[in-house]
């Protein structure tokens, strides 16, 4: 069945301010819907839902990618639902009142459009793809995201291109005549293939595409319907760490030069190495890289979003970060800056500065505009940050 799009309304979900439509993907309202019933306390879901409850939507990839457990790992570290125990005490040191939930989406350009007509409140996306959207280029030429923000860079992510080491492809060169899975159109990846296969030497009419999600495309490769796909992706990919314990694969390698090359022209591009413990069999490998981003659009509160990110990186958060999807132990506020190719939103911008780091000036404001103070917390709420529930 096709994933259906548009405008079309699966679920409300209500609030006295606040009306949710779902209209990016059913799968992903269904997942709301669990996901926030599994928050509410009972009183709330007998109808009793008190008047100051927020709720907030992640846009994430497919469940079978790596997006959507890191979306669902920073739901649980932001939320603090009516009734949590303090973070003071060990509890919720999320954003007071706030439930937010990791939802599925067809793929970047379903996400990054719904930033920009406000469907859903932020999305995880490549950097690379940030800029394209960001600046109306690519497949954004005519659906430019001009009122995208960051709150963060999360991990890097790497450009994985994987092949059966029985099927003779040793080169991106190899890959002429050859069955080749990329991800549907709007993905990421195939966004990604589109800018680099080409400097690679590689035409896709000199290739038979076929547009499968990393496990279809792994299923297809293990049944030898599929020489080679491509996905990018943080660390690990769990579809392709089966994949290689069930067949001998290999990852085929972007020469640095080349990578670099790649990342003068081309922002949010850099090179890459995938460590050689990833995939069983599979030594080191150098390729093309970018960074995940956590991103909202320009017209959300600042204080709100300043909460976000005071909540992501709280240090009482360490500890889900580095227990939840392999990811996290990747996600560190020193690197919240690196590899941005769009402004920070201003209530990020301004948490970055009062933690003492230096905002590089491609990512500063547009306009240099000052964000109103947030409110300091009531004494018994404890820090504005994540920890344990």
């Amino acid at each position: 069945m096709e994933p259906h799009r548009g405008d079309t309304k699966c679920m409300d979900l209500r609030r006295p301010t606040v009306r949710f439509r779902c209209p990016l993907r059913v799968m992903g309202c269904v997942a709301v819907a669990a996901a926030i019933a599994a928050f509410v306390p009972a009183r709330a879901q007998e109808g009793n839902v008190p008047a100051e409850v927020q709720f907030f939507r992640i846009g994430t990839g497919p469940t079978t990618g790596v997006y959507f457990p890191v979306g669902a790992l920073i739901a649980s570290v932001i939320s603090n639902p009516p009734g949590s125990r303090p973070c003071a005490r060990g509890g919720s040191c999320g954003v007071p009142n706030l439930i937010a939930v990791a939802q599925a989406t067809q793929d970047s350009i379903d996400r990054l459009g719904g930033i920009a007509d406000h469907r859903i409140e932020s999305a995880l996306v490549q950097s690379d793809v940030a800029y394209l959207a960001y600046a109306g280029k690519g497949p954004f030429a005519r659906a430019k995201v001009g009122n995208l923000r960051a709150i963060a860079s999360l991990y890097p992510e790497y450009l994985h291109v994987v092949v059966r080491t029985d099927a003779r492809i040793r080169s991106f060169a190899d890959l002429k005549g050859k069955r080749v899975g990329l991800d549907g159109d709007g993905s990421g990846t195939r966004i990604m293939a589109q800018t680099v296969l080409p400097q690679l030497g590689l035409k896709s009419s000199e290739m038979t595409i076929h547009s499968f999600s990393v496990s279809s495309a792994a299923d297809q490769m293990r049944s030898r319907r599929l020489d080679a796909f491509a996905f990018a992706s943080g660390l690990p990919v769990e579809s392709i760490q089966r994949l290689a314990e069930d067949v001998p694969i290999a990852l085929l390698p972007v020469a640095p030069a080349v990578a670099q090359r790649l990342a003068k022209s081309h922002p949010g591009l850099a090179p890459g190495d995938i460590p050689g413990d990833v995939y069983a069999g599979v030594p080191e490998t150098p390729t093309i890289a970018t960074n995940a981003l956590w991103v909202v659009a320009a017209e959300t509160d600042p204080d709100f979003v300043y909460a976000l990110a005071r909540a992501l990186w709280n240090p009482n958060n360490r500890r889900l970060l580095d227990s939840g999807h392999p990811a996290g132990r990747s996600m560190h506020p020193e690197a919240a800056l690196d590899g941005l190719t769009i402004p920070l939103h201003p209530g990020a911008e301004r948490y970055y500065r009062e933690a003492g780091y230096t905002i590089p000036a491609a990512a500063r404001t547009p306009g240099g505009k000052a964000t109103p103070p947030i409110p300091p917390l009531p004494p018994d709420r404890g820090p504005m940050t994540n920890g344990t529930r």
